[in-house]
C-alpha cells in the first residue's frame, strides 16, 4: 500500500474560535480569516470529555481536500481561580502562544 502517515502529513493545522456548540461532539468554528467550518472532537478529546464552550480557542486539523470540516485536536485554555480560590475555571481569553492542552 503506501505510507500510513501520508494522510497525517497532508493536513492543515490552524487555530479557530468556537462560535456555537451544535451537539456534544460538533461545533461551528470561525477561523481568523472569517472562514467558518464544522469541527468535531478527535479521539482523546472525546474519550476524556474535555469541555468545549463557545469562545474557546481550538486547534484544528483540516484536510486540504475539504475545508468545510475539521478535527478538534486541542483546546487552548488558561486556568483561573474562581472566587474562594478552590475550583479552577477554564477561560478562553488566553493568548494562542500560551501552553496548549492537546491530545
Amino acid at each position: 500500500a503506501g505510507d500510513p502517515d501520508m494522510a497525517r502529513k497532508n493536513v492543515i493545522e490552524a487555530w479557530g474560535t468556537v462560535e456555537e456548540a451544535l451537539s456534544t461532539r460538533l461545533f461551528r468554528v470561525r477561523m481568523p480569516n472569517d472562514h467558518r467550518l464544522l469541527g468535531h472532537r478527535a479521539g482523546k478529546m472525546r474519550d476524556e470529555s474535555i469541555p468545549i464552550l463557545p469562545e474557546d480557542k481550538v486547534l484544528l486539523e483540516i484536510s486540504p481536500y475539504d475545508l468545510s470540516k475539521g478535527r478538534i485536536i486541542g483546546i487552548q485554555s488558561k486556568i483561573e481561580l474562581t472566587e474562594g480560590g478552590k475550583s479552577p475555571r477554564l477561560s478562553a481569553d488566553a493568548d494562542p502562544s500560551a501552553p496548549l492542552t492537546q491530545q
